[in-house]
């Protein structure tokens, strides 16, 4: 069995309703290794209380609170410096209004990461009906022509994170790190930066995704179309060794504009 760090990233903007049952999944974990990061995006309601109390006296987790609404691909790149991660942790995001189906989640998640393993995504049961999402890669066909199939839990080694550029991050029509929608901007290139042999999909449902009206992409839906147009328009990047991608760790933004609450 491998022995793999974890760091777990958990954002979350007025999920007051869901909070405490998300750090509740992560805290009755049986693999009990890991490191959190769970980022309170300016919410409005009584989310971070609920996260706080929740929380505890645990010292796995450190709870911070952006001064301004980020968005969830900020809060799961640049915001991870926060911690100083370990080139070859294991960063996994879990929305703030999910949670972890069972004790051994990280178990299952553990046993896919041996040492050539960069990235996984997977399945997930919802409070909604979804298809499938079993779709296996064609690497013979760029994956920006292929049906998006990158569904949580999603997890990859932080040296692989770290490679993307900021322009990978940021959208070219406005300039900012894009707001969303984050599996999307993220999963493109980390699957074309890691290439065959490197990413897997994780056959184990251990992930409750939970759909909301509240959730951007249900808000703001032409957003999220014109953003992924954008993205299907991007030249696909070449996959690179691990020896590559650790050189080119590009420079990112100091994270800043937070309040450290708990840790």
């Amino acid at each position: 069995m491998p022995n793999n760090r974890f760091l777990l990233i958990v954002p979350f903007r007025n999920a007051e309703s869901w909070i405490g049952e998300c750090i509740t999944s992560l805290k009755n974990q049986s693999l009990t290794e890991f490191r959190t990061l769970v980022i309170d995006d300016a919410s409005t309601d009584s989310s971070l209380e609920q996260a706080k109390l929740a929380i505890g006296e645990d010292h796995r987790f450190t709870l911070i609170r952006n001064n301004t609404r980020r968005g969830a691909v900020y809060n799961k790149t640049i915001a991870v410096q926060v911690l100083n991660p370990e080139d070859d942790e294991i960063v996994m995001g879990i929305d703030g209004d999910d949670y972890l189906l069972s004790q051994g989640a990280l178990y299952t998640l553990n046993a896919y990461f041996w040492d050539e393993l960069w990235l996984t995504y997977g399945n997930f049961v919802s409070n909604r009906a979804f298809e499938d999402y079993g779709q296996r890669i064609n690497w013979n066909v760029s994956i920006r022509k292929q049906p998006f199939c990158y569904a949580p839990p999603r997890a990859c080694r932080w040296f692989l994170l770290r490679s993307l550029s900021l322009s990978d991050l940021t959208d070219s029509e406005t300039g900012e790190v894009f707001l969303l929608p984050e599996d999307w901007v993220l999963m493109f290139p980390l699957v074309e930066r890691a290439g065959p042999g490197k990413v897997k999909f994780l056959e184990d449902r251990i992930y409750f995704y939970r759909i909301t009206d509240q959730q951007d992409l249900s808000i703001h839906r032409e957003e999220g179309d014109r953003v992924r147009k954008q993205l299907l328009l991007r030249p696909p990047l070449s996959p690179l060794t691990k020896e590559q991608l650790l050189s080119q760790h590009c420079s990112w933004p100091v994270c800043n504009g937070y309040e450290k609450v708990l840790g």
